[in-house]
């Protein structure tokens, strides 16, 4: 008889609109200890990449190839695949770990619905003979609807932006300007140099701001209908901006390109370079639709960054394809795409996470982590923690320290979140036990204050079951929450703690021991492979909460009975090996490097030598590390 549970795992396991399994995937575990997350992450990424180099051997794909003459492409079409397996290798995952749990469902398949001519090639690398895969039906009228309805609105997004591009952005820099090699930053984080800021290394950078442009797009927090007070601080910078849409750009009341000449003239080179071949099998047919799409996503960049002079192009945001369709664009103009580490974490789950030209990393480690991954990265730089200039805007909040004190606290902690939902990295139960312990600690002990930094403001809303905890913790007037959270540094809670306590191994935990304080990485997924285990295990890294708490509440009656409790201090070339602030100035300086390059006539690859050889010298050889040239990538 079927366990009523297993519901998930039947014929709709993988469709679009299917329910989730009974139990968070980060709470279940293989029989080596691997969080079911990590396995479906692994699988993916390893099926990717086999069938990217199968399909890489069709005459579609050489075709592809003689259009858009980059290595990036590649990299585009493995992200492409490891998105559209992942629900099936998932899947099987969860069903596996079913039948290891005695929980055998009746038939031992996977049922893979609107696999987009996808499914016959994954049945060719599917890794498990016990369990099969089978390939559904096509998409069902209603989703076909959904994806109609969601072009429509994309379609109209793209119409308005295009509109506020010619009509707000009119006289607000000339068109003259666009002679001068460009930066351009997309807007994702805002310009408020006292919080993480996309122009964390402008203000000692020594860059004409008439040189940055500052682009929005429908997914960036302010898209084309633009505050005013946002547009009274680019502007007092000096800085320039854009609202990018999908019609055409204008600057200046003038037209500069139009995207949609671009994209028509990538499609028929493509298709004059294919000399009728046909797509016949199902995996030629998916090939086709996505090369459709990659053709039209990069000629609009490649529009946008001829058009707009764009010599370098900073991208924070992660993981898209975006990101790699605008680094193929700049293969073809030869500019530079250039991103920064952002998060602490790693793993199968960051496949092409940084496909960059420059990427600029905290630390060793930070490098290890792009090397990995296949990111196709030119040079990396290390740089320090990049956000290190925020302290000096924003000073340690000592009011908040003084108001715990007055409250009796004699020992504080501060803590920070992270999201959860059924397929994450972290569970509804990680995130819960994480707050509960925290929460009784500051009731039972008068001399404990809390500062908690949550990543989202509805991650305890999302926690009901805590609510009583947390109106008697809050009353007790011991327990702090930061109030808006987005941007936000977490310094603000740990430069007023004796110690901080993030969920995994946590970025926010590694931001307040760069900027000085003792940190803990509760690592509730038991990642044994993170380099924290080797030398700080039950110090730095806890994977038992119990165990930690103990640890915790002997270092509060008595700090020299656990003298390397968070203690980084010996390993700081983990964290940041420059620790003096400057890491803002150091990426700033590279940029201005390469930007007198380009006035100098260099191209692309020259540039980037250049930077690379003066902050070699400037600031250590073994903080360049250049793949370019012929050197092996990742």
């Amino acid at each position: 008889m079927r366990h009523p549970s297993l519901e998930w795992e039947t014929v709709r396991v993988v469709s679009n609109h299917s329910k989730p399994p009974p139990v968070f995937l980060a709470d279940m575990r293989t029989e080596e200890g691997e969080t079911l997350r990590t396995q479906a992450e692994r699988l993916a990424s390893k099926a990717a990449v086999e069938l990217g180099e199968r399909i890489s051997l069709l005459p579609q794909y050489e075709a592809l190839r003689a259009v858009l003459l980059s290595e990036r492409v590649d990299l585009y079409f493995e992200k492409r695949i490891n998105a559209e397996v992942y629900p099936a290798l998932r899947a099987l995952c969860v069903l596996e770990w079913c039948i290891r749990n005695g929980r055998t469902p009746e038939k031992l398949e996977v049922v893979w619905h609107d696999h987009h001519n996808l499914g016959p090639a994954l049945q060719g690398v599917w890794p498990s003979k016990e369990v099969r895969l089978v390939l559904g039906a096509p998409r069902t009228l209603l989703t076909k609807a959904r994806s109609w309805a969601r072009g429509v609105r994309d379609s109209l997004y793209q119409l308005v932006e295009g509109v506020n591009g010619r009509v707000r952005d009119g006289a607000s820099y000339p068109v003259q300007s666009l002679d001068d090699p460009t930066i351009a930053v997309h807007y994702v984080e805002g310009i408020d140099l006292s919080r993480r800021s996309d122009i964390f290394w402008y203000p000692e950078s020594r860059i004409d701001p008439h040189r940055i442009l500052v682009y929005f797009d429908r997914l960036s927090p302010v898209n084309g209908r633009f505050r005013k007070d946002l547009i009274g601080q680019i502007e007092s910078m000096g800085l320039r901006r854009v609202s990018l849409g999908r019609a055409s750009l204008s600057l200046g009341g003038k037209p500069v390109c139009d995207a949609h000449e671009e994209r028509q003239s990538q499609l028929k080179q493509w298709r004059q370079a294919l000399n009728g071949t046909e797509s016949v099998t199902p995996t030629q047919r998916w090939l086709s639709d996505v090369a459709t799409t990659l053709l039209v996503e990069v000629g609009y960049w490649y529009s946008v960054h001829k058009a707009l002079n764009i010599k370098i192009h900073l991208e924070m945001d992660e993981g898209g394809l975006v990101p790699v369709a605008q680094a193929v664009a700049l293969d073809m103009v030869g500019g530079i795409h250039i991103g920064w580490q952002r998060s602490d974490s790693w793993g199968w789950g960051f496949l092409g996470h940084h496909p960059d030209h420059v990427y600029f990393a905290w630390n060793g480690r930070g490098v290890a982590h792009a090397r990995e991954n296949r990111n196709r990265i030119d040079s990396i730089i290390i740089c320090g923690f990049p956000y290190d200039s925020a302290w000096r805007f924003n000073p340690a909040r000592q009011d908040v320290r003084e108001h715990l004190a007055a409250k009796g606290v004699s020992f504080v902690v501060a803590l920070f979140d992270n999201g959860f939902w059924w397929g994450g990295t972290f569970s509804r139960a990680m995130i819960g036990t994480f707050y509960r312990v925290f929460l009784e600690w500051v009731l039972e002990d008068p001399e404990i204050g809390v500062v908690n930094k949550s990543k989202k403001p509805t991650i305890l809303e999302q926690l009901p079951e805590l609510r009583n905890l947390i109106k008697k913790a809050e009353t007790t007037g011991r327990w702090v929450n930061l109030t808006n959270v987005f941007g936000r540094s977490p310094s603000d809670a740990s430069r007023v703690a004796d110690i901080s306590v993030g969920v995994g191994i946590s970025s926010a935990v590694t931001e307040a021991v760069a900027a000085g304080g003792r940190g803990i990485h509760l690592d509730l997924t038991r990642d044994g492979s993170f380099p924290f285990y080797e030398w700080g295990y039950e110090e730095v890294v806890f994977d038992d909460v119990e165990r930690m708490m103990a640890t915790l509440r002997r270092y509060k009656s008595n700090q020299a009975s656990e003298p390397g409790l968070g203690d980084f201090s010996h390993k700081m070339d983990q964290i940041d090996p420059f620790h003096d602030g400057q890491a803002g100035e150091r990426v700033g300086t590279y940029l201005r490097w390469l930007l007198e390059a380009f006035d100098r006539g260099y191209g692309r690859d020259a540039a980037i030598r250049e930077a690379n050889a003066r902050y070699a010298e400037k600031w250590g050889v073994d903080k360049v590390l250049d793949f370019s040239a012929g050197a092996t990538k990742q």
